[in-house]
């Protein structure tokens, strides 16, 4: 066993020390490689829940999106030529938080008034790929649908909740992108698509969709396997059969806000069951493509954030790998600027990072609910000292 402390500096400067998290490791954690002689006084603030909240506490966010913009942009790590398109389609983003170049979703064209941008970036992990994008609107629903269509994705997540879903032209909300009565169809785009909902199941805290997606103009458009052959040819796979409907699961969590303390004994189960339905879809690949995952946020840096950290986490937990919150977060953190930028995710990661533990057998659920109620007392106590500054 070994105990892990988190400190977290973040792209715009600003750090963030975790509660203690002790798990099992197959490798030296992060401390251990620097060495015992480089402890700092921020390492050594993590060890309880009450220096979590003296630290944060003491750290000022920026007031508006637009200061948070400014302190991304003028950061080392990005500037004009690593971010040049986004900033040239910046009024296509909820959010003014840059998109590195090299990592963003570019989608091909088949129609004249097609574009290549949409909001989206790839977050990879070892072979584990993922999209994380924000909440479609009603005039780029259509390249969210020719994203998922291009790149062949099987598995959607959208962690809006259900009150912030619209079927209006509502910028402040998340455009209903998918049918949700039985047998219901969604043309998208002037036809170009037709989403069609095969299956229906409600669980606790989530629904799970099956829709059948059909394309009227791309079907000739490579599902994730467009590769271009030596000959300059490009290789579709064989047997594919573009023209076919694909198959996709939505999960949609419903009752998830960003402010709001979750509901982890909903929360962790839905974590599980979507790391063994990504592993089901690994296993039956035809061939070495594996189609990332949609991880779909309002603005895509928080709720998607913590997704994502956890979902690795939990097949690493199955595969009784080694279990590294700290280095998996940071790790995102130079993928998708911005990511965690509430600090509420911060503190919800590590509680659900003690209850996937607790599923996969790492710890007891009586220990878990301990630190997990440490935690969110914690995090209760920051937001409400928020509010007040």
């Amino acid at each position: 066993m070994q105990k892990h402390r988190f400190v977290m500096q973040m792209n715009d400067g600003y750090g963030y020390t975790y509660p203690s998290l002790v798990v099992m490791t197959s490798r030296p954690s992060t401390r251990q490689r620097r060495g015992a002689s480089q402890k700092d006084s921020a390492t050594e603030a993590g060890e309880k829940p009450a220096d979590f909240v003296a630290l944060i506490a003491k750290q000022s966010l920026p007031k508006t999106r637009q200061m948070h913009f400014e302190r991304l942009v003028a950061a080392t790590a990005i500037n004009s030529s690593n971010t040049a398109t986004f900033l040239a389609q910046v009024k296509k983003n909820r959010v003014p938080v840059p998109l590195f170049e090299k990592k963003r979703v570019k989608l091909s064209s088949k129609a004249s008034e097609d574009t290549e941008y949409l909001p989206a970036t790839y977050a990879s992990f070892n072979r584990e790929d993922y999209i994380i994008i924000q909440a479609p609107t009603k005039e780029n629903t259509v390249d969210f649908w020719r994203m998922v269509w291009q790149d062949g994705c099987k598995l959607i997540v959208c962690v809006v909740e259900q009150s912030q879903m619209t079927v209006e032209d509502d910028a402040e909300k998340c455009y209903q992108y998918w049918p949700t009565k039985p047998d219901a169809k969604m043309e998208i785009g002037q036809k170009r698509f037709t989403v069609k909902l095969v299956k229906k199941k409600e669980e606790k805290g989530f629904i799970i969709y099956d829709v059948a997606l059909s394309a009227h103009l791309d079907a000739d458009v490579t599902c994730g396997k467009a590769a271009p052959k030596e000959d300059g040819s490009v290789d579709t796979g064989a047997g594919d059969d573009d023209s076919r409907p694909k198959h996709a699961i939505i999960f949609h969590i419903t009752n998830w806000s960003n402010d709001i303390w979750p509901d982890l004994d909903q929360l962790g189960p839905f974590i599980k069951i979507l790391a063994s339905k990504e592993i089901q879809i690994i296993k039956r690949a035809a061939d070495d493509y594996i189609p990332p995952v949609v991880l779909q946020g309002f603005a895509g840096l928080n709720r998607t954030c913590v997704v994502w950290v956890a979902t690795i986490l939990m097949k690493q937990i199955e595969r009784r790998e080694c279990f590294d919150v700290e280095y998996l977060a940071r790790h995102l953190v130079r993928i998708r600027p911005g990511a965690f930028s509430n600090p509420m995710s911060f503190f919800v990661l590590f509680g659900l990072a003690f209850r996937i533990a607790s599923l996969g057998g790492w710890s007891a659920y009586e220990d878990a609910k301990d630190r997990i109620k440490e935690i969110k007392t914690s995090a209760l106590a920051t937001m409400k000292a928020r509010e007040k500054q």
